[in-house]
């Protein structure tokens, strides 16, 4: 299970992974406030991971999920997340 929450400020970072021959996995990770005063903040990242045992079977997994964080007072957050995966052969 991965925890991340927004930041207050605009952030981002980029990787990629490669194990052998038959396994590589991007990820993009983006935070950034949604209002000026920074009472609003999102976190969004895309996963991609390809797996190729082979020359004829490719598999795509695609990750791609959300948090929007609000400050409702100086002791509660609000979080709301969203995720979507999907596959393809």
């Amino acid at each position: 299970m991965v925890r991340k929450h927004a930041s207050r400020e605009l952030k981002g970072n980029l990787t990629a992974k490669y194990g052998g021959w038959d396994k590589q996995r991007y990820v993009a990770d983006l935070q950034r406030p949604l209002t000026e005063e920074a009472t609003f903040a999102a976190v969004s990242w895309l996963a991609i991971r390809i797996k190729a045992p082979g020359s004829i079977a490719i598999t795509i997994k695609t990750f791609f999920s959300g948090i929007n964080d609000a400050d409702l007072s100086d002791f509660t957050i609000f979080s709301l997340p969203g995720t979507n995966i999907s596959a393809s052969i």
